[in-house]
């Protein structure tokens, strides 16, 4: 349940708990000594009970020594006896630097996980990976302090280690860094649940949906990239996408179509077609990949809209009983003459629903959503059991053909979210802040 910390008078650790609770834990006597857990620290503390109220109060060197304060609205249990209060839900980041900025171009959205977990019940803080202490069990970190009113400001704390990590760590270099693998080592031998680790790979996340005998059908055909394998998917398709294995935003993705006895070859954020002779004069085209391979990728008849090229995606969440949910589901058609359809390329955002009916009658459109909305869901069960129940978050990327066929285009595990100067009109943003830091609640183990 979700409690109102209050402060106690007097000195040492002590504690008043309602009895409501206390009779939850199966506590009689009315004094008596209990610990008291804030993500990994637990302090011993003298407690009485109180049946006249229904908020828990601590003194104001437990309070301290917490590192909680007056005021907070937190989720309050007891597990074996053991008197737990929380989440304290670490945002781990790229880096901080302090001042009004601390975690740079990300602050602002950093700021709405935590005003946003901190709605859910649960007490968020930004940290870097060097700032983990793990011998002295602290980290510092940084919140967001109220000034009164609407009126926030950032300031810097110390933490005891927290409950669970969400790894917010949008830069795929950065991830692999040394520092970051030893941190994830350490959080995993501390027993720290740790959610949305990693980048997906195409090619992985192509073998691991490929096994589940209802997702096979909604598979575009892919290889490894190799001479021999385009000019297989060439004679089979007249139109391949050729992308890496671990490109995102749309960066790097070539569209070759069959034209005759040659080719053409063109970037898909480009609009720009070149005529290539044959298929050694496509692979030389390419962009140099560093630490990455090429995917091929069967070129599909998708339904556009108005003569663009569009797709779908879904942000699809888990919320604070693990169940996966749809935030967000919308079109994203792309700019004229472009073959991408990424928000950050120039792609337009627009309803689901609306954009397909240009294609297809209203009942045809409701039963393709729905499918759509099922395709979305088995994804995300089937990669949950892939990554041990520790995946909290996806963008699924659909496309429709003008058969009415519904394809998975692509997986994103770190989809990107749009951060408003202010969100009071978008509940969906909202959510897209919120459901991570419940799930987290969850993962915690606090119901």
């Amino acid at each position: 349940m979700i409690m109102r910390l209050e402060v106690l008078a007097g000195s040492g650790y002590n504690v008043r708990l309602p009895g409501k609770l206390a009779r939850q834990a199966g506590i009689k006597a009315n004094r008596g000594t209990i610990e008291v857990r804030v993500g990994q620290r637990v302090v011993a503390a003298r407690y009485s009970l109180s049946t006249m109220v229904a908020t828990v109060a601590l003194s104001e060197a437990l309070l301290s020594k917490l590192s909680l304060r007056r005021g907070m609205r937190l989720h309050v249990q007891f597990d074996q006896k053991q008197l737990r209060i929380g989440p304290l839900v670490g945002i781990l980041v790229p880096g901080t630097r302090g001042g009004f900025n601390p975690v740079g171009n990300m602050t602002l959205g950093v700021g709405y996980f935590i005003e946003q977990g901190r709605y859910a019940g649960s007490y968020p803080f930004a940290f870097a990976a060097g700032a983990m202490d793990f011998q002295r069990g602290l980290v510092k970190g940084y919140t967001l302090s109220s000034l009164g009113g609407d009126g926030f400001r950032w300031i810097r704390r110390t933490f005891p280690l927290p409950d669970v990590v969400y790894n917010h760590i949008t830069y795929r270099r950065r991830e692999r860094a040394a520092d970051i693998r030893r941190l994830f080592s350490r959080l995993e031998e501390q027993g720290i649940p740790v959610f949305n680790t990693g980048y997906f790979g195409k090619w992985d996340v192509h073998n691991w949906l490929s096994t589940h005998e209802a997702l096979a059908p909604h598979l575009p055909e892919m290889h490894q990239l190799g001479l021999e394998t385009l000019q297989e998917m060439l004679t089979r398709y007249s139109r391949v996408f050729i992308k890496p294995d671990h490109g995102s935003l749309g960066r790097k993705i070539v569209v070759v179509t069959r034209s005759g006895n040659h080719f053409l070859f063109r970037r898909g954020r480009g609009t720009l077609q070149v005529m290539v002779k044959d298929l050694n004069g496509v692979i030389n085209r390419l962009p140099k990949l560093t630490r990455d391979v090429y995917l091929v990728q069967q070129g599909l008849n998708l339904c556009r809209y108005r003569g663009r090229r569009r797709d779908f995606r879904l942000i699809m969440q888990r919320n604070g009983t693990g169940r996966w949910l749809i935030t967000k589901f919308f079109a994203r058609v792309a700019p004229g003459g472009q073959l991408v359809a990424n928000i950050s390329a120039g792609a337009t955002g627009l309803p689901a629903g609306r954009s397909l009916r240009r294609c297809f009658s209203a009942a045809k459109t409701k039963s393709i959503l729905k499918e759509m909305k099922q395709v979305a869901r088995l994804v995300c069960h089937t990669l949950t059991e892939v990554m041990d129940d520790r995946l909290g978050e996806l963008g699924i990327d659909l496309g429709v053909d003008t058969g009415g066929h519904v394809w998975i285009i692509e997986v994103n595990s770190k989809p990107h979210r749009k951060v408003y100067d202010t969100m009071d009109d978008k509940p969906s943003a909202k959510l897209s802040f919120r459901r991570p830091m419940q799930f987290a609640q969850y993962l915690a183990g606090f119901k």
